[in-house]
């Protein structure tokens, strides 16, 4: 079982993505798996699981700056994702309605 609780309180206290999947028996990508799930549910402990560029490790907080600062980095992973997501979405409709072209459908 995971617990939040294996996740510590604080910067200071941060633990590695490495530490947690040893921790929990996990391979790395599933560590990540299985933070980003304990991420979307709300302990009603007003602590966020948060992490940061600029250091490694997660921890939760309760420190609005820290949080604001998680939030503002998630929201600008988001929109990346989205401009490539939007960018593979018009590729895929040129390169089909080319196929669709060659086989005379259009």
């Amino acid at each position: 079982m995971y617990r939040i609780e294996d996740i510590p309180i604080g910067r200071k206290n941060a633990i590695s993505r490495k530490n947690l999947a040893a921790l929990w028996c996990v391979s790395d990508r599933e560590a990540r798996r299985i933070v980003s799930k304990l991420r979307t549910i709300d302990f009603g402990t007003d602590y966020v699981i948060v992490s940061n560029s600029r250091f490694s490790g997660y921890y939760r907080t309760q420190n609005a700056e820290e949080i604001k600062h998680f939030r503002d980095e998630m929201v600008k992973r988001i929109r990346s994702t989205r401009k490539a997501i939007e960018v593979a979405d018009k590729i895929h409709v040129r390169v089909r309605m080319k196929e669709l072209y060659e086989k005379g459908l259009v």
